[in-house]
């Protein structure tokens, strides 16, 4: 129990630092106990306090799995938290993975923590399979000038500067324990890549904000019904009845264009070629982005689809990211038997494409809901 006090300790770190709680500082220090924990393990031994750690870190940043589970899946409370249970363990064992890189490759290098945290961290991040996606980095958010830096690498680049810096206070800590020369080049580089990333991203906001400023513009308006599922089960108008009101009425504020919810139309199927918007929209002069369940033959997508304010349909979105459980079952393709036994869940494809959805003069790139 003694040897999973560290572990533990990291994992509530993380969680803290994460969405959800946000304290962000912890970012920067969640790793450290882990660290230490590992001085002396084998590889084996580092697998599962690392998975230990991730088991800890997703117990307290997915409770949401439970109500998830529950309300939309129709679970019983048992089942929920076992599913719960099982995503925790399963999604850990990524930091398992961290922790038996960090150790064998470490064993073979005798690098310093500032080097072999971030590269472990980012291989595992980049290579392993998650139901649900997440990064390390995502922590950093409410920093909005070290965020910019994902411009240049993507999400990764954020779980790399947050190792850095835990890595090169683990290797400071352990000097000062061990007697040992202050490690500056550790320091130097976790500091360089603050101030660098930092930098960067005061230049890059400043660029953007001034690019907004001379932009010209569009007014936007946002719907959204607030109909819960009871609600729409005894009167499934009620959503796209909401909506249109709603966008009447901006329109008459002076939207140019709405932008409905994802599949905030449900009381059809779009099929291709099903040109008439103005069906969707119930004619109101203003351009539209609604989501609706687009079908073409067998396949079924949830798409944003573009309408403008003559009523013809133009370009859509299908949603690439599908969640898991609630649009598909995994292994569903390989085992239709699956969506047999849980028919509570959708069966849709998987966009293909992330092209634009255009109107006049402009480009809109698109996500729904889960791909954010």
């Amino acid at each position: 129990m003694r040897r999973l006090l560290l572990p533990t300790l990291s994992g509530v770190l993380y969680f803290l630092s994460w969405i959800g709680f946000g304290v962000w500082p912890l970012a920067f220090v969640c790793f450290i106990p882990l660290l230490w924990s590992l001085r002396e393990a084998t590889p084996r031994r580092a697998l599962w306090l690392g998975a230990w750690m991730g088991f800890v870190t997703h117990l307290g940043g997915y409770t949401w799995l439970i109500h998830l589970l529950t309300v939309f899946a129709y679970a019983p409370l048992p089942l929920a938290v076992l599913g719960y249970l099982l995503v925790c363990a399963g999604q850990g064992l990524l930091f398992g993975a961290v922790a038996l890189v960090l150790v064998w490759v470490g064993r073979r290098t005798r690098w310093p923590a500032a080097a072999l945290l971030p590269l472990s961290l980012v291989a595992v991040e980049f290579a392993f399979p998650l139901l649900f996606q997440s990064y390390t980095g995502v922590a950093l958010m409410p920093l909005l000038p070290l965020v910019q830096i994902a411009d240049l690498g993507g999400v990764l680049m954020l779980s790399a500067l947050q190792a850095l810096v835990n890595g090169a206070l683990f290797d400071a800590l352990e000097s000062y324990r061990m007697g040992r020369a202050t490690p500056w080049g550790a320091m130097s580089a976790s500091l360089i890549g603050l101030l660098g990333s930092g930098g960067y991203g005061y230049w890059q906001l400043n660029r953007i904000q001034a690019l907004e400023q001379a932009a010209p513009k569009v007014t936007v308006g946002l719907a959204q019904p607030d109909v819960g599922e009871a609600e729409l089960h005894d009167n499934p108008n009620a959503s796209v009845r909401a909506l249109r009101e709603q966008t009447a009425e901006l329109q008459v504020r002076g939207a140019q264009l709405v932008i409905w919810p994802e599949v905030g139309f449900n009381t059809r199927l779009i099929r291709s070629g099903d040109s008439d918007g103005s069906a969707i929209t119930g004619g109101i002069p203003a351009a539209v982005i609604a989501g609706v369940l687009r079908a073409d033959g067998q396949n079924l997508w949830n798409s944003a689809l573009m309408i403008d304010e003559k009523g013809r349909t133009g370009d859509h979105y299908d949603k690439i990211q599908l969640l898991a459980f609630g649009e598909y079952i995994p292994g569903g393709d390989w085992f239709p038997k699956l969506y047999e036994w849980s028919p509570l869940a959708s069966h849709l494809a998987r966009g293909t494409s992330t092209a634009a959805l255009r109107w006049r003069s402009w480009r809109f790139a698109t996500f729904i809901c889960y791909e954010d």
